[in-house]
């Protein structure tokens, strides 16, 4: 019953996870900010199913219209690692 309820929400949520994601990559890309590995790793999952949701549609707008040098950059550190374990199944 959780999860089809979970599955039920990610589409009406599909539409905000660019804006989730945008603000998770701002976060980090600020000068003085720092989160320690384990948390980074922690977040993945939950990092993974905004990427899902968002489609290649919802990244390459991300990244045309939001995000500079350092936002794409990690934006394109995060989709590389997206894309290797969705193939393996993982997150």
């Amino acid at each position: 019953m959780q999860q089809q309820k979970a599955e039920s929400l990610a589409r009406p949520f599909a539409r905000h996870a660019p804006y989730v994601l945008l603000a998770y990559l701002q976060a980090m890309n600020e000068p003085l900010s720092s989160m320690p590995v384990g948390v980074r790793r922690e977040l993945e999952p939950g990092l993974f199913a905004l990427c899902m949701m968002m489609g290649e549609h919802g990244r390459d707008t991300l990244m045309v219209q939001s995000l500079d040098v350092g936002g794409k950059a990690l934006l394109k550190l995060l989709w590389k690692e997206y894309d290797r374990q969705k193939y393996v199944g993982k997150g």
